[in-house]
Protein backbone atom coordinates (compact mmCIF):
# COMPACT_ATOMS: atom_id res chain seq x y z
CA UNK A 1 0.00 0.00 0.00
CA UNK A 2 1.57 3.44 -1.12
CA UNK A 3 -0.74 5.77 0.29
CA UNK A 4 -4.50 5.61 1.49
CA UNK A 5 -7.23 6.37 -1.64
CA UNK A 6 -10.44 5.58 0.26
CA UNK A 7 -12.38 4.73 3.52
CA UNK A 8 -11.73 1.04 3.74
CA UNK A 9 -8.06 1.26 2.89
CA UNK A 10 -7.61 4.08 6.23
CA UNK A 11 -9.91 1.31 8.19
CA UNK A 12 -7.30 -1.27 7.26
CA UNK A 13 -4.40 0.68 7.62
CA UNK A 14 -5.89 1.68 11.11
CA UNK A 15 -6.06 -2.25 11.81
CA UNK A 16 -2.43 -3.11 10.39
CA UNK A 17 -1.02 -0.08 12.96
CA UNK A 18 -2.68 -1.77 15.63
CA UNK A 19 -1.35 -5.09 15.10
CA UNK A 20 2.31 -3.99 14.57
CA UNK A 21 3.47 -4.29 17.49
CA UNK A 22 7.73 -4.35 17.88
CA UNK A 23 8.55 -3.89 14.08
CA UNK A 24 10.04 -0.43 13.98
CA UNK A 25 10.97 -0.59 9.73
CA UNK A 26 6.68 -1.59 9.60
CA UNK A 27 5.68 1.14 11.76
CA UNK A 28 7.59 3.68 9.43
CA UNK A 29 6.53 2.09 6.48
CA UNK A 30 2.89 3.35 7.78
CA UNK A 31 3.84 6.40 8.77
CA UNK A 32 5.18 6.95 5.40
CA UNK A 33 2.09 5.91 3.70
CA UNK A 34 -0.52 7.90 6.08
CA UNK A 35 1.94 10.71 4.96
CA UNK A 36 1.77 10.32 1.51
CA UNK A 37 -1.94 10.73 1.31
CA UNK A 38 -4.49 13.31 1.26
CA UNK A 39 -4.95 14.31 4.11
CA UNK A 40 -8.08 16.02 3.02
CA UNK A 41 -9.08 12.63 1.89
CA UNK A 42 -8.04 11.39 5.28
CA UNK A 43 -10.12 13.87 7.18
CA UNK A 44 -13.38 13.21 5.17
CA UNK A 45 -13.23 9.43 5.74
CA UNK A 46 -12.25 9.94 9.70
CA UNK A 47 -15.00 11.54 9.87
CA UNK A 48 -17.57 9.56 7.84
CA UNK A 49 -16.82 6.27 10.78
CA UNK A 50 -18.61 5.75 13.66
CA UNK A 51 -18.53 4.10 17.26
CA UNK A 52 -15.97 0.97 17.09
CA UNK A 53 -14.42 2.18 13.71
CA UNK A 54 -13.97 5.63 14.79
CA UNK A 55 -11.78 5.10 18.29
CA UNK A 56 -9.64 2.51 16.53
CA UNK A 57 -8.82 4.78 13.78
CA UNK A 58 -8.70 7.57 16.05
CA UNK A 59 -5.86 5.39 18.24
CA UNK A 60 -4.17 4.04 15.01
CA UNK A 61 -3.68 7.85 14.18
CA UNK A 62 -2.28 9.25 17.33
CA UNK A 63 0.10 5.77 18.02
CA UNK A 64 1.49 6.10 14.28
CA UNK A 65 1.69 10.24 14.10
CA UNK A 66 1.39 11.34 17.51
CA UNK A 67 -0.84 13.04 19.36
CA UNK A 68 -0.83 16.62 17.50
CA UNK A 69 -2.11 14.87 14.59
CA UNK A 70 -4.99 12.38 16.10
CA UNK A 71 -6.38 15.99 17.88
CA UNK A 72 -6.01 17.92 14.66
CA UNK A 73 -8.70 14.82 13.38
CA UNK A 74 -10.48 14.53 16.58
CA UNK A 75 -11.08 18.76 16.32
CA UNK A 76 -12.23 17.97 12.76
CA UNK A 77 -14.53 15.58 14.47
CA UNK A 78 -15.74 18.46 17.42
CA UNK A 79 -15.93 20.85 14.51
CA UNK A 80 -18.49 18.37 12.72
CA UNK A 81 -20.31 17.29 15.62
CA UNK A 82 -20.72 21.11 16.66
CA UNK A 83 -22.02 22.13 13.19
CA UNK A 84 -24.41 18.88 13.57
CA UNK A 85 -25.46 20.70 16.74
CA UNK A 86 -25.78 24.13 15.20
CA UNK A 87 -27.93 23.20 12.39
CA UNK A 88 -30.38 21.37 14.21
CA UNK A 89 -30.69 24.14 16.53
CA UNK A 90 -30.55 26.66 13.91
CA UNK A 91 -34.02 24.44 12.28
CA UNK A 92 -35.03 24.45 15.95
CA UNK A 93 -34.97 28.55 15.97
CA UNK A 94 -35.92 28.66 12.13
CA UNK A 95 -39.42 26.93 13.14
CA UNK A 96 -39.79 28.93 16.20
CA UNK A 97 -39.30 32.48 14.08
CA UNK A 98 -41.57 31.18 11.41
CA UNK A 99 -44.13 30.49 14.20
CA UNK A 100 -43.72 33.54 16.05
CA UNK A 101 -44.44 35.25 12.83
CA UNK A 102 -46.85 33.28 11.91
CA UNK A 103 -48.65 33.75 15.16
CA UNK A 104 -47.67 37.99 14.75
CA UNK A 105 -49.53 37.53 11.74
CA UNK A 106 -52.33 36.29 13.05
CA UNK A 107 -52.36 38.26 15.84
CA UNK A 108 -52.59 41.41 13.45
CA UNK A 109 -55.25 40.18 11.12
CA UNK A 110 -57.34 39.43 14.71
CA UNK A 111 -56.06 43.48 15.90
CA UNK A 112 -57.24 44.53 12.29
CA UNK A 113 -60.41 42.26 12.53
CA UNK A 114 -61.12 43.67 16.14
CA UNK A 115 -60.74 47.31 15.32
CA UNK A 116 -62.84 46.59 12.36
CA UNK A 117 -65.53 45.50 14.97
CA UNK A 118 -64.95 48.49 17.48
CA UNK A 119 -65.51 50.73 13.99
CA UNK A 120 -68.36 48.92 13.12
CA UNK A 121 -69.76 49.19 17.12
CA UNK A 122 -68.57 52.90 17.82
CA UNK A 123 -71.02 54.04 14.11
CA UNK A 124 -73.87 51.92 14.91
CA UNK A 125 -74.00 53.60 18.96
CA UNK A 126 -73.76 56.31 17.26
CA UNK A 127 -76.33 55.74 14.77
CA UNK A 128 -78.49 54.60 17.91
CA UNK A 129 -77.73 57.50 20.27
CA UNK A 130 -78.91 59.62 17.22
CA UNK A 131 -82.17 57.80 16.66
CA UNK A 132 -82.58 57.57 20.46
CA UNK A 133 -82.56 61.59 20.17
CA UNK A 134 -85.09 61.46 17.51
CA UNK A 135 -87.38 59.21 19.32
CA UNK A 136 -87.20 61.51 22.49
CA UNK A 137 -87.77 64.51 20.43
CA UNK A 138 -90.84 62.82 19.12
CA UNK A 139 -91.87 61.84 22.71
CA UNK A 140 -91.28 65.04 23.42
CA UNK A 141 -93.46 66.75 21.09
CA UNK A 142 -95.95 64.17 22.02
CA UNK A 143 -95.95 64.83 25.41
CA UNK A 144 -96.46 68.55 24.53
CA UNK A 145 -99.45 67.33 22.10
CA UNK A 146 -100.83 65.20 24.92
CA UNK A 147 -100.61 68.15 27.45
CA UNK A 148 -102.02 70.37 25.17
CA UNK A 149 -104.80 67.90 24.59
CA UNK A 150 -105.47 67.95 28.33
CA UNK A 151 -105.46 71.18 28.51
CA UNK A 152 -107.73 71.46 25.66
CA UNK A 153 -110.31 68.87 27.32
CA UNK A 154 -109.91 70.19 30.75
CA UNK A 155 -111.27 73.10 29.09
CA UNK A 156 -113.87 71.70 27.35
CA UNK A 157 -114.91 69.49 30.35
CA UNK A 158 -115.11 72.87 32.00
CA UNK A 159 -117.44 74.26 29.01
CA UNK A 160 -119.14 71.30 29.08
CA UNK A 161 -119.72 71.55 33.20
CA UNK A 162 -120.89 74.99 32.74
CA UNK A 163 -122.92 74.09 29.62
CA UNK A 164 -124.53 71.32 32.06
CA UNK A 165 -125.25 73.61 34.94
CA UNK A 166 -126.95 76.51 32.56
CA UNK A 167 -129.09 73.46 30.92
CA UNK A 168 -129.75 72.61 34.31
CA UNK A 169 -130.61 76.03 35.40
CA UNK A 170 -132.48 76.26 31.89
CA UNK A 171 -134.58 72.96 33.34
CA UNK A 172 -135.13 74.30 36.36
CA UNK A 173 -136.44 77.71 34.45
CA UNK A 174 -138.49 75.52 32.13
CA UNK A 175 -140.07 73.67 35.12
CA UNK A 176 -140.97 76.53 36.95
CA UNK A 177 -142.60 78.25 33.69
CA UNK A 178 -144.24 75.49 33.04
CA UNK A 179 -145.38 75.23 36.98
CA UNK A 180 -146.09 79.28 35.70
CA UNK A 181 -148.60 78.25 32.74
CA UNK A 182 -150.11 75.77 34.07
CA UNK A 183 -151.21 77.66 37.01
CA UNK A 184 -152.51 80.02 34.43
CA UNK A 185 -154.33 77.94 32.46
CA UNK A 186 -156.38 76.55 35.52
Amino acid sequence: MMMIENKQELLNWAKEVNVTAGSSKRHCDLQDVFARSSIEGLRNWYLEFEGFDKQLVTFSIIKSQGEEVGFRFLKAWAYKQANICIEEYQKEYEKDVEKLYQERVIFRKEKELQEGINKDIQAESARMNQELKRLLGIIEQLNNTVSCQSMKISELESVVNEAYTEMEKINVFKNTIRGILKEVKL
